[in-house]
């Protein structure tokens, strides 16, 4: 009975071991944005960068979106309580996302967008880079999108991978019981990076 122990024992560690070493290989996914709301606030905040970031304004930059699905009880009881139904984080990047290029690590994106010329790299809370890699025919394919919001090669904005001064968090409402979603909250946060 003990050998029978040793073997079942031995085979779930394997399987363990076996499914951790596994990386799913996808393409990444040019998206077109539905959602009316979010493409006029990212619009609205590529004109801003626009006029007060000079490398922004000469073409080179484009935004990280993250985006995280969750619904968050909100304030107030039923039935005026508003919710936040999305939460979407935007950071300015500069850099190529290739770690051989940039010197530092790469970060593809499994999906992006165009809003105004402007690249957006989408990205879920959800997913992670460890468990997942990205074919190399879809990364040419992203990177001819990229690299027409970055500098040009030897520039040294291309090291820049984010703009680590602020970020814009943006919060969509809805009333519960109108079911009507309200005016997106944007708020424009500085990062804090800690001296460890």
């Amino acid at each position: 009975m003990n050998s029978l122990k040793w073997i079942i024992l031995t085979l779930l560690v394997c399987q363990l071991s076996y499914s951790r070493s596994q990386v799913f290989e996808a393409d990444i996914q040019y998206v077109s944005l539905k959602d009316s709301l979010l493409i006029h606030t990212i619009d609205s905040l590529i004109q801003y960068e626009n006029k007060t970031d000079s490398l922004f304004s000469k073409g080179i930059g484009y935004f990280l979106l993250s985006i995280d699905q969750s619904v968050k009880k909100g304030i107030g009881s039923l039935p005026d309580r508003i919710d936040t139904v999305f939460q979407y984080t935007l950071m300015k990047s500069y850099g190529h996302p290739d770690s051989e290029v940039n010197g530092v690590l790469s970060f593809y994106p499994p999906y992006f967008s165009i809003i105004r010329n402007r690249l957006i790299s989408i990205q879920f809370s959800e997913l992670t880079g460890d468990n997942y890699s990205f074919s190399e025919k879809s990364k040419e394919m992203y990177l001819k999108y990229v690299k027409n919001n970055v500098g040009t090669r030897g520039d040294e904005s291309r090291r820049f991978l984010w703009n680590l001064d602020y970020s814009y968090d943006i919060f969509y409402l809805k009333n519960t019981s109108s079911g009507k979603y309200l005016s997106p909250v944007i708020i424009k946060t500085p990062i804090k990076v800690s001296n460890k």
